[in-house]
């Protein structure tokens, strides 16, 4: 019997790669910058939280955000903000988290117009007295469970979600006639973001129902100093 014959693969010469790796940072982004470097948020020193919460308070009792009307007409102006600043919001959210605006919107853009929508759609229905069953001791009367609004809410954004987690809950207070003071995500994380925000809220926002702070943890920590009805925040301990 004859011995098999064993083929031998010489590996090939090892050759050098010519590629040069480009860190994401450096590349030029679909926006033509490549600058890294954060923008500057106006000066925190001059914001006043406690002058923000009392001006939110006194918005508050006036009644206006029990009027439905009142509660559509911010609505109304949260929606306007979204459709006629769609490319600033995208560019923004891209050069904070190179999160592509086809994401952005299916993620967190499209759920929150859905919300408005919904609220601006059936708010009518929902803020009606609801009819209860009555108790024999209290016949003939009749009983119902009446929505009422909180008062000053205080909304904590973050900024793996930036959009949603700012807007969906403040959707959702104004909804339900609430003021609102909103905490941008922090300093380090979404600058270029909280910017536009910080100049469409002054612009689309009425400063009594609605008014939004930014910093880092300090500013964070005098903000929880002052009195809120209703606290929405999500993530970990470090907010």
């Amino acid at each position: 019997m004859e011995r098999p014959s064993v083929s031998k693969v010489l590996p090939s010469p090892r050759t050098e790669s010519t590629s040069t790796y480009v860190a994401v940072a450096d590349a030029p982004d679909m926006y033509g910058s490549t600058s890294v470097v954060p923008p500057p948020l106006p000066d925190v020193t001059k914001q006043d939280t406690h002058a923000d919460v009392v001006a939110l308070r006194a918005g508050f009792a006036t009644g206006a955000t029990k009027d439905l009307k009142t509660r559509k007409t911010l609505l109304r102006a949260l929606q306007r903000m979204l459709n006629e600043n769609e490319a600033q919001i995208n560019e923004a959210v891209w050069k904070d988290l190179h999160k592509h605006p086809l994401e952005l919107f299916n993620a967190e853009v499209a759920l929150v117009k859905g919300d408005i929508q919904d609220f601006i759609d059936y708010v009518d229905d929902w803020a009606k007295p609801k009819l209860k069953l009555t108790n024999v001791v209290n016949l003939p009367g009749l009983s119902y469970v009446r929505p009422e609004p909180l008062g000053v809410t205080c909304i904590i954004g973050t900024w793996n979600y930036p959009m949603n987690l700012v807007l969906t809950p403040l959707v959702a207070a104004l909804g339900a006639g609430n003021c609102a003071l909103v905490r941008l995500p922090g300093d380090d994380t979404t600058r270029h973001l909280n910017n536009v925000f910080i100049e469409l809220f002054d612009k689309y926002m009425d400063k009594r129902y609605v008014r939004c702070v930014y910093g880092g943890v300090e500013e964070t920590k005098a903000m929880l100093r002052e009195r809120f009805d209703l606290i929405f925040a999500t993530g970990g301990n470090f907010l």
